[in-house]
């Protein structure tokens, strides 16, 4: 046998003694918003009844609803988002939905358009929309020429096939609306929900002026989730008075005991049926892990989804390393300094950085109450 497959067979092993198929912690559940990622944040997803009960309120009906869920990084907006969406498109008859991740220098009206063509594959218009954007539509838009024949026998003509070559929209404001018009009229569709993510992704600087600007769009004949970080976002634009959101929702951490059902919940979604264990009071609930790792994991990740999932994945690894066939408290802590020791290289912080990121790492989340103005 070669060391490579030694090795495998080593990995292999590992996973099997610890009853999962596979690492099941991952940086973002929503970064694609594939099948297969929305069949797993079914399974984790836990926590939000209050917020998740406001908003589908709020979209309860046939008016077109503008919502804006805000929070820190990592904190679960775009998995509480795609969790609407999803539970929407399944349950509520006629209504498409349509997700996007905020590119980088790009205005709302054009991700708008953007996300709406691409759930709509069989239209024409919509796939020739993405190719004069130069993405990849469904079926590239092709032209046909026709070329008569010349000379004294020539007879008819010869059709031939071009892609429209790509360009922008002048208006994507105007396109989108276009798009949605005919999705609306021609495609039996009663409601469009255009769910557009990461705007904390942006330059804060430029966050109020994408909003501002996309205030039309906003205020047509879909509805619109967004979410934002808080830095981003003014008082004004938050402040519903204004007119531009019917409603802010503000995602705080989770509490403890939430925390740890999620980590349970990850635990599940690779276990095989017959091993599943719903109660986080039950023995050997988290296995690998002990009962005082699991808690240790729960308290340092201070109720971020994204955080726990990081540290879940490192102390995982760090297991596979040392071949070990639990996890105790010991070895949860050497996975999770290890995590914070490789993300802060990853940054490559300066000596200033490092005191701060340090300084915020002893006093947990940033809050009045943690952190002195002098801090």
């Amino acid at each position: 046998m070669s060391n490579i497959d030694q090795i495998f067979d080593e990995v292999t092993n590992n996973f099997e003694q610890w009853g999962i198929d596979h690492n099941p912690f991952t940086e973002s559940l929503a970064a694609d918003a594939d099948n297969t990622s929305l069949t797993t944040l079914r399974k984790v997803f836990t926590g939000r009844d209050k917020e998740t009960k406001s908003i589908l309120t709020m979209l309860k009906g046939d008016d077109r609803r503008r919502i804006l869920l805000y929070g820190d990084i990592g904190i679960g907006k775009s998995a509480l988002m795609l969790s609407i969406l999803e539970v929407l498109e399944r349950r509520v008859p006629n209504t498409l939905t349509a997700y996007i991740s905020l590119p980088m220098n790009t205005d709302l009206g054009t991700a708008a358009l953007i996300a709406l063509a691409r759930k709509m594959p069989n239209d024409e218009w919509a796939q020739e929309a993405l190719n004069l954007m130069g993405l990849k539509p469904a079926r590239p838009p092709e032209k046909n020429t026709t070329t008569m024949k010349a000379g004294i026998g020539g007879i008819g003509g010869e059709s031939k096939s071009e892609t429209i070559p790509s360009q922008k929209p002048q208006i994507p404001d105007l396109s989108f609306e276009d798009l949605l018009n005919k999705a609306l009229e021609k495609i039996d569709i009663d409601r469009v929900i255009i769910a557009i993510d990461d705007l904390d992704k942006q330059d804060p600087a430029r966050v109020k002026d994408l909003l501002l600007n996309a205030q039309g769009l906003l205020k047509g004949r879909a509805s619109f989730i967004l979410t934002g970080h808080p830095s981003g976002l003014t008082e004004e634009i938050l402040l519903s008075q204004r007119g531009l959101f019917d409603l802010s929702q503000e995602l705080l951490s989770l509490d403890f005991d939430t925390t740890k059902l999620m980590l349970l919940n990850y635990l599940n979604s690779v276990r095989p049926d017959d091993r599943q264990i719903k109660d986080i009071t039950a023995p050997n609930a988290f296995h690998p892990f002990t009962e005082a790792a699991a808690n240790l994991i729960c308290t340092q990740s201070t109720g971020v989804p994204r955080v726990l999932n990081r540290f879940g994945s490192y102390i995982l690894d760090e297991a596979a390393q040392q071949n070990a066939s639990s996890i105790d408290e010991k070895l949860a802590q050497e996975g999770i300094d290890r995590a914070k020791r490789e993300f802060r290289d990853q940054a490559n912080l300066s000596p200033r950085e490092v005191i701060l990121l340090d300084t915020i790492s002893s006093q947990g989340l940033i809050s009045d109450a943690s952190l002195s103005f002098e801090e």
